[in-house]
């Protein structure tokens, strides 16, 4: 058995067979290679182990049994030659997994939940990478905390070489989404209702956009501020509202009915509403001012 001075392994705990030469019949080197000679370092990482250390682990095991006939897998020591030298440099093999990958999966993350929006990745970083044990590495597919993907994203990925899990690394990153986003071509006050010409549409960056933004002038003509829009900003949905289709002042018909019953009458409208607003109307018939829903700019519901 001649232990060599410096070797190379790739799992956790060493044998003899890794770090020595061994010239013995086939079934007593099997024997032999299999002996424990203890931890192995990290992936990465060395150690020195004294050679006395690792000749008393040798010969510590029960293959060496002084003079015991009748068994033909134990030898005398008289048999065997161990050459260690006075010290073994051991160094662990390994791996790393590059930041160039990560991003690559980051991008592809982001890629595949904006549908084709431009974008872009800015400080990107890894957190918890290590040196990983040589082997077959197997990524999770990232996941997020909080589902969406814009401004800060942090996903995390689970690593796991030769089956054996190696714990998570968080991937973070501040993600730019580009998109067409209406705007105000002015300053407009709160209370305005939209028209052509108040807004346009240009390319934004929607990342520090508060609430939904739209892309066309059509989904806000006729719709009222309910805020200022301050000039060549964002419009967003929590800006705007449907105008009141009926005003105070307003003639309208009054509609009750049940079952096959139908009956109508007309009242004036004694606040602004939307469709499906309740508002207060006076019935012109009887005087009487009661609560009705507006289902059109001509005409309310009641109930009874």
């Amino acid at each position: 058995i001649e232990v060599r001075e410096s070797v190379h392994v790739n799992s956790r705990k060493i044998t003899l067979g890794e770090i020595a030469d061994i010239e013995a019949p086939l079934i007593i080197k099997r024997q032999l290679s299999k002996i424990d000679m203890g931890f192995a370092p990290a992936p990465g990482k060395s150690k020195i182990i004294s050679g006395r250390q690792i000749e008393s682990k040798i010969k510590s095991n029960k293959l060496f049994y002084r003079n015991r006939l009748g068994s033909a897998d134990r030898q005398s020591s008289d048999s065997v030659n161990i050459v260690v030298p006075d010290e073994i440099y051991i160094e662990r093999a390994s791996q790393e997994i590059s930041e160039h990958d990560l991003k690559a999966l980051y991008e592809s993350y982001v890629a595949e939940r904006l549908d084709g929006k431009d974008f872009e990745i800015r400080e990107f970083s890894v957190r918890g990478l290590d040196t990983y044990p040589e082997g077959e590495v197997l990524l999770s597919p990232p996941v997020s905390n909080s589902g969406e993907v814009k401004g800060r994203v942090t996903l995390y990925v689970k690593i796991s070489v030769n089956g054996k899990d190696y714990g998570r690394i968080s991937l973070s990153g501040w993600i730019d989404i580009f998109d067409d986003v209406l705007c105000a071509s002015r300053s407009l006050t709160r209370g305005k209702v939209l028209e052509y010409g108040d807004v346009h549409v240009e390319r934004f960056n929607v990342a520090n956009l508060h609430g939904d933004y739209f892309t066309s002038d059509q989904d806000v003509i006729g719709k009222v501020l309910t805020r200022n829009a301050p000039a060549n900003k964002a419009v967003t949905q929590n800006m705007i509202e449907d105008a009141a289709v009926v005003q105070k002042g307003d003639r309208v018909k009054i509609v009750a009915a049940r079952g096959n019953l139908r009956i109508v009458t007309t009242g004036i409208v004694k606040s602004d509403g939307k469709i499906d607003d309740t508002v207060l109307v006076q019935n012109m018939t009887s005087g009487k001012t009661i609560n009705a829903v507006v289902t059109d700019k001509e005409s309310v519901k009641v109930f009874y």
